[in-house]
This record gives structure tokens, C-alpha cells and sequence, in this order.
């Protein structure tokens, strides 16, 4: 829900569901937490409880995710990364790759099963494959980019065999095919130049372009942490600044609004 909250307001310039989806992830990220930070599965009456599992990590990351490329607060990003840092780390399979339903500390369930195929929502395997690609490519972290190569290998027989059953890992196996591309502006938000460019690309449908925006300032800062990549794109002439990547590497910054779209072609 968020992430449709997120990018319906992108794509609409429809301000008040962008604040939705930030109201429900602040919800989630405030309340739905145990005594040691870790994320639980509901909340009812002011009661949180019940571990969360995979599915719950991977969904939330995708919606934070959606909800940086609407709003570029960094924070989101950041939440978005420890999420799926602690998915990684709890619920991974090292043997046989994927992730399982449920984390090794759960203790009440006799087998701990692994979900490939999509149901009624997606599979918690193909939204952590997904949200491993995005987020490797938004913060320009190799790791995590091989991590989803092992995931994409751990899925290939299954979806081959039944590709209807895992629309989701084919929605994540677009995004590995490509063709892929970075865009990282610079600028002031408050400035007209800046604030063409980012609607020029929230305008395009383009589910394989990962956009960063990179304020100028002590902003930037915050998002160097997150994505070191970003850090030597700086503005050009003290005008708004697109660079736009494949595989990270860049291709010449531009000023010009027409010239960076003309490059994404």
C-alpha cells in the first residue's frame, strides 16, 4: 500500500498521497517494533506482537523505496536499507539461498518453509529479489547486487517452469535484464531549474531508472553516507545537474533538461 500511495502521488502530483504513504511508514516504523528494534506483524488496540517475517521485511522495504523516489528524504532510504540488512541477516538461507518465511530464533513453527511462488500477494522471495535490485542500484552497493545475481539463480528453475506463478520475480527479472540506468540530480530544491528536471523524470514511466537527488548543501551529506556513489556529482556552471549512469558509470553532466532525457533514450 505504501508503495502505491508513493508512486501514485509521483505520478499524479498528488501531494496528499505522498503524505499517506509516509504516515503509514512512520506508523509501521514507530509502533510496530519489539524492546530490541525488530519489526512485528500487526498491531491492534495499541498492542504490537507477533514476529514479523520475510515477507513483511521485503514488502516494507519496497514501499520505502517508493516512498524515497517521491519524496528524496534520505531517511527513507536509510530505513530502507536496515530493513532489508536485517532480512539478510535473519531470515537468509546460506545453503540453498532465499529466504525463509520465518527467522531461525522462531521458535514455535516445526519447519521453517520458504515461499517462492506469488499467491494473493507476491512471494517473499521475489520482493526481496526486487528490492535487492533496487536497492543495490539506488545506493550503488556491488554486494547487494551479487546478492540478487544469487537469488535470481536460486529462482530460475521454479519461475521457468511456471512463470504465471511468479509474476513477481518476472516483474524482478525485467529490472535485472535491463536495460538499467542511474540518474542522480544536483541542485537547489527550491530552484526552478531543479524542479523541472525531477518532474521531467517523475513524468517518464520507467521502471528500470533509479533516480537520487542529491540536494545541495549539508543534505547531500546524508545521502554520500547512504549512497557513496553520489558524492563527486556536484552542480555544473551553479545550475541543476543530471548525471546519468549505467552500471554507475556516468555519462557527461548536463544542464539541460532536453539533453537528459535525450540521454535516458
Amino acid at each position: 500500500m505504501i508503495a502505491a500511495l508513493a508512486r501514485s502521488g509521483l505520478a499524479f502530483g498528488d501531494e496528499s498521497l505522498v503524505e499517506a504513504a509516509a504516515r503509514a511508514a512512520d506508523f509501521i516504523l514507530e509502533r510496530l517494533r519489539d524492546g530490541e528494534g525488530r519489526l512485528l506483524h500487526r498491531y491492534r488496540d495499541g498492542d504490537a506482537a507477533i514476529p514479523a517475517g520475510a515477507a513483511d521485511h521485503a514488502c516494507l522495504c519496497w514501499g520505502l523505496v517508493e516512498l524515497y523516489g517521491a519524496t528524496f528524504d534520505p531517511r527513507w532510504l536509510r530505513a530502507a536499507r536496515e530493513l532489508l540488512d536485517a532480512l539478510l541477516e535473519r531470515f537468509w538461507d546460506p545453503d540453498r539461498l532465499g529466504v525463509f518465511n520465518v527467522d531461525a530464533a522462531q521458535r514455535d513453527v516445526p519447519v521453517r518453509q520458504k515461499e517462492l511462488y506469488d499467491g494473493a500477494t507476491p512471494s517473499a522471495n521475489a520482493t526481496t529479489w526486487y528490492v535487492l535490485l533496487r536497492l543495490g542500484r539506488l545506493t550503488g552497493d556491488l554486494e547487494l547486487l551479487d546478492r540478487a545475481e544469487a537469488l535470481r539463480r536460486a529462482l530460475a528453475g521454479p519461475v521457468a517452469g511456471a512463470p504465471s506463478a511468479h509474476t513477481m520475480s518476472l516483474v524482478a527479472l525485467d529490472l535485472a535484464l535491463g536495460p538499467a540506468q542511474e540518474v542522480v540530480v544536483t541542485g537547489d530544491p527550491d530552484e526552478s531549474g531543479t524542479r523541472r528536471m525531477l518532474a521531467a523524470l517523475a513524468d517518464r514511466y520507467a521502471p528500470r531508472t533509479a533516480v537520487l537527488f542529491k540536494p545541495v548543501g549539508s543534505p547531500s551529506e546524508a545521502l554520500a553516507e547512504i549512497a557513496p556513489f553520489t558524492a563527486p556529482h556536484d552542480l555544473l556552471d551553479g545550475k541543476a545537474t543530471a548525471y546519468v549512469c549505467t552500471g554507475f558509470a556516468c555519462r557527461r553532466p548536463t544542464t539541460d533538461v532536453a539533453e537528459m532525457i535525450e540521454q535516458l533514450a
